[in-house]
C-alpha cells in the first residue's frame, strides 16, 4: 500500500507515519498472538485486572484500518466514561474479539454487501458483562449455526480457513476466561455474544 501510494504520488509524511504506525501495531499483535497460543498450550494463565474498554479500544485500533480499507463502517456502542474493571486474561480476550471481527469482515467481502457495517456493543449487569459484535451480512445459514464452533468446521474456501478460529475462540472464552461465547442471527446478520463474569 505504501509503495503504491508513493508511485501514484499520493504519499505525504502524515500518511507515511499513519501507515508505519499500523505496521508496528499489527506486528506487535502478531507477536502477541504467538505468545498467547504458546501460553494457552502451556496453561500459563496470567489473570490481571483490566479496564474492559481499554482492551476493546486496542482491538478496534488493530482491526479498524482493515475494515476501512474494505469500506466497512464500524459502530461503537460503548460508554468509555464508565470504566468496567474485570479480572481476565486480556490478550486472550483480544484474540477472540479480533477473530470475530475478521470473520465478519470476510463474510461481508465474500457476500459483497453494500453499505456494510459491524457494530460492537458493551453492556453489564451486576454480575455479568456482555460484549456483542454484529454485522449486516445476512446471518449464518440455519444448517450451519449449530456447527460453527465445532473443530474444523468452516464455511470458507479451503485455502482461506482451517475452521479452528471459532472453535479456539470458544475454548479460550470458556476455559481461560470462565465465560460463554455463542452466536445468533439478528435482523441484519450474525451476532456473536461474549458473556464474562464480573465477580
Amino acid at each position: 500500500g505504501v509503495k503504491l501510494q508513493q508511485e501514484l504520488g499520493n504519499m505525504n509524511n502524515e500518511k507515511l507515519i499513519e501507515y508505519m504506525d499500523g505496521i508496528v501495531k499489527n506486528t506487535k499483535y502478531l507477536s502477541e498472538t504467538i505468545d498467547t497460543f504458546r501460553d494457552f498450550i502451556k496453561e500459563e494463565k496470567k489473570l490481571e485486572e483490566v479496564v474492559l474498554q481499554d482492551t476493546i479500544k486496542t482491538v478496534i485500533e488493530i482491526t479498524h484500518p482493515s475494515l476501512k480499507n474494505n469500506f466497512i463502517k464500524l459502530y461503537e456502542e460503548i460508554d468509555y466514561e464508565d470504566p468496567i474493571k474485570i479480572k481476565t486474561i486480556s490478550k486472550e480476550l483480544s484474540q477472540v474479539l479480533i477473530n470475530i471481527f475478521n470473520n465478519a469482515k470476510d463474510v461481508i467481502k465474500e457476500r459483497k454487501i453494500d453499505n456494510s457495517w459491524i457494530r460492537i456493543s458493551l453492556k453489564k449487569t451486576d454480575s455479568i458483562v456482555y460484549i456483542a459484535i454484529e454485522d449486516n451480512a445476512g446471518g449464518i445459514p440455519k444448517e450451519s449455526i449449530s456447527k460453527i464452533f465445532d473443530p474444523y468446521f468452516t464455511t470458507k474456501h479451503q485455502s482461506l480457513g482451517t475452521g479452528l478460529g471459532l472453535h479456539m475462540s470458544r475454548k479460550l472464552v470458556t476455559e481461560s476466561l470462565k465465560g460463554k461465547l455463542y452466536a445468533q442471527n439478528s435482523n441484519h446478520g450474525a451476532q456473536f455474544i461474549i458473556e464474562l463474569p464480573l465477580k
